[in-house]
This record gives structure tokens, C-alpha cells and sequence, in this order.
């Protein structure tokens, strides 16, 4: 391996334990998680508004409260839902009442005053975002060796991205429902082997994804635009030959969670593309794993592989694989951040390289909110 980048190996080294360090410490404190609401709320309700711990039972479920009351009282109600609507990485707030059965036993009764109306600007969101495609919108940095047939390089991949909810119709179920966003973001690639960082190329996409969830199913239909760009230095010192990468795109998943996993399948149709023979057929398919158990610090294990397919290139698979620890909360919406490492081998998933054929590991640090 070159002297050159020894100290940049040295270096993903370094951060990575850094990170695991600074995890252990900073997970106890993380303002995310069901457990971390369930005691937030129940403070609010006991130590602000003085209800007695006998009068409520509390369970949090994927961000989302239910309040079950001994005695119903809309005052009470509406004080406590007023107090508890700013609460960040909590999804829904839903009141019941426990009343006597046909047996003489207790059941719940939804006393929600509007159950059916919509929540304007909701957190998160009822499709999970991807854990491992390389353009899942969200904020990261990844450090990695990046291989093309005609050069090698040390990059760094950054992500500038969110989704931000409009509205969501609320299901039946607490995390059920219909929810329109927006989202964007920027991709980056910068070579770290030149002495200006250069700049190799950069995506930028808009998208609005309507999605759907009911119990463990999801389902994301998603339009969206994306445009390419090579960076000065790049274009200066390659002198390769440019293609005006743009299209839109409508694209389907189906996606499905059973005790940590899940997995996910769906396509992609891409018009208005240039170049005009660019092929429009794409399809995607991938599993992950999160954790349900505590490891060290207070971390969990998180692990997904995305796969690819494009027309374009003949239907050859584009793998992109992670595996690492995350803390803080693991809902959508829910403050987390995740220490990873990656590998990826296919043609480039970043635009105007997207003809040629890389391999890339390396270490990421991914923000999600």
C-alpha cells in the first residue's frame, strides 16, 4: 500500500473506535428511544400536571403513546395532549379507557376525540428508511477506498438529506396510517488522495414519497428528480468525457418486518432521462437486521445489504452491505446515530460515473433522525 495513504487508514481506524468510545458514553444521555419517552411522559404527567401514578397505565410503541385512564376526564385529556405534542420523537399521543367486559374482566376503549383526523407535519415516518441504499436521504460521512477500473482513490462520501412529513392520516393502530413527504438530498464524492480534495461528483434530488404502513407491512411509492454533476478539479485533471445525467423516476417498495428483519422488494421506471438511451428499468430488493438487545454501551447491532438491478447494465447485481453498533432510538423520527462498516461492488451509484464498475469499503458515521 502507498506511504500516501497509510495515515488515511490509520486514520478510519482511529475514528472508529473513537466513535465506539464516544457512544458508551453519550447512549445513557440519548434523547431517543420507547423506554426514554415512557419516563419523559410519565414525569410530565405526574411532576407538571400531578396525576396520580394509580390513575394511568402507559405504553410506548414505535414512538407512539397510549395512555389507558382509569376515569376519563376530557379536561385532563386535553391538558395532557397539549403538553406532550412537542415532545421530539414522539409520533402519536392515543387515550383509552379501561372499562369492564361482558366477563367482568378489563378492556380498553378508545376515547381519542378525533381518531380519524390527520397530524400536519408529523415526525418520522411509517416507512422506515433504508438502512444500506447508498441514496437513502439522510446526513452521513463514509471514508473509503474507492476502486475503478482506470484509478484508485481514497474518498469520502458525504450525505446531505432528510424527509420532512407534510401530513399523515392516522390508522387504527398506534404507527399505522398514510403520510405524504417531502425529501432531498446531496451526495458527494471527494477524492482525498488530491491535494485540493477534489470534488469527483455530486446528486442532487427532490422527491415526494407517499407511503403506507398496517401492523409489521409498508409499502413506499416515491416520484422524484435527480441530477448529476462532475466537480472542477475532476473534470480538469481526468478530462473524461461528460454525459448530462438528469431523469425523474417513479419508484415502488414492499417492504416487511418480523422480529428485527426485514426485508424489502420493489422497482424503479425512469423518464424523462438523458441521455436518451439511457434505460429505464431498475429493481431493488434488500434485508436488515436491527438489534433488539443492548451490547456494549448501550449500542445495538444493525446490519442490511441493498441490491440493485438496472437495465442499463444488463441486470447485473449493485451490492451495497453494512454492518456496525447504533444507539439512541430506533424509530423514524427518533435521534440515532450508527457507526458502520461498508463494502460495495457494481457499477458506481454515484451519477455521472454511473458506467463504471467499482468496488468500495471503507467506515461510515450516519446521522438519523
Amino acid at each position: 500500500m502507498p506511504l500516501l495513504r497509510r495515515p488515511q487508514i490509520a486514520f478510519l481506524y482511529v475514528l472508529f473506535l473513537t466513535q465506539l468510545l464516544w457512544l458508551s458514553q453519550t447512549v445513557l444521555a440519548a434523547s431517543a428511544g420507547d423506554e426514554y419517552l415512557a419516563g419523559y411522559i410519565s414525569s410530565i404527567l405526574e411532576r407538571e400536571l400531578h396525576w396520580p401514578h394509580a390513575s394511568y397505565t402507559l405504553q410506548v410503541e414505535r414512538g407512539v403513546a397510549t395512555i389507558a385512564l382509569r376515569e376519563d376526564d376530557l379536561g385532563l385529556r386535553t391538558q395532557a395532549a397539549e403538553r406532550l405534542k412537542n415532545i421530539h420523537g414522539l409520533q402519536a399521543v392515543h387515550f383509552t379507557l379501561s372499562v369492564s367486559g361482558p366477563d367482568s374482566s378489563a378492556v380498553s376503549r378508545n376515547i381519542t376525540d378525533t381518531p380519524d383526523q390527520g397530524i400536519a407535519y408529523p415526525v418520522g415516518n411509517v416507512f422506515r428508511p433504508l438502512l444500506a441504499d447508498p441514496r437513502q436521504p439522510h446526513f452521513y460521512i463514509s471514508l473509503r477506498e474507492y476502486d475503478l477500473p482506470d484509478e484508485r482513490m481514497t474518498t469520502a462520501a458525504v450525505g446531505l438529506g432528510e424527509t420532512f412529513g407534510l401530513y399523515r392520516f392516522e390508522g387504527r393502530a398506534p404507527g399505522d396510517g398514510v403520510q405524504i413527504s417531502l425529501d432531498g438530498g446531496v451526495f458527494a464524492l471527494f477524492n482525498l488522495d488530491e491535494p485540493n480534495r477534489e470534488l469527483v461528483n455530486a446528486d442532487y434530488r427532490i422527491g415526494l414519497p407517499l407511503t403506507w404502513r398496517q401492523g409489521d407491512t409498508s409499502t413506499r411509492l416515491l416520484l422524484y428528480h435527480q441530477s448529476s454533476h462532475l466537480g472542477d478539479g475532476y473534470l480538469i485533471r481526468v478530462q473524461p468525457q461528460v454525459v448530462l445525467l438528469t431523469y425523474e423516476a417513479l419508484s415502488f417498495l414492499y417492504s416487511r418486518d418480523w422480529q428485527g428483519l426485514r426485508v424489502y422488494l420493489g422497482g424503479e421506471y425512469r423518464f424523462n432521462d438523458h441521455p436518451d438511451d439511457f434505460k429505464p428499468w431498475m429493481w431493488q430488493g434488500g434485508v436488515e437486521y436491527s438489534g433488539t438487545r443492548r451490547l456494549w454501551g448501550g449500542t445495538r447491532l444493525v446490519a442490511g445489504a441493498d441490491i440493485k438491478s438496472l437495465q442499463q447494465h444488463e441486470y447485473e447485481l449493485d451490492i451495497n452491505a453494512q454492518v456496525g453498533l447504533e444507539s439512541g432510538g430506533s424509530e423514524p423520527g427518533q435521534r440515532r446515530l450508527r457507526v458502520v462498516l461498508e463494502a460495495y461492488r457494481g457499477y458506481s451509484p454515484d451519477g455521472q460515473l454511473f458506467d463504471k464498475f467499482n468496488t468500495a469499503y471503507g467506515i461510515g458515521v450516519h446521522l438519523g433522525f
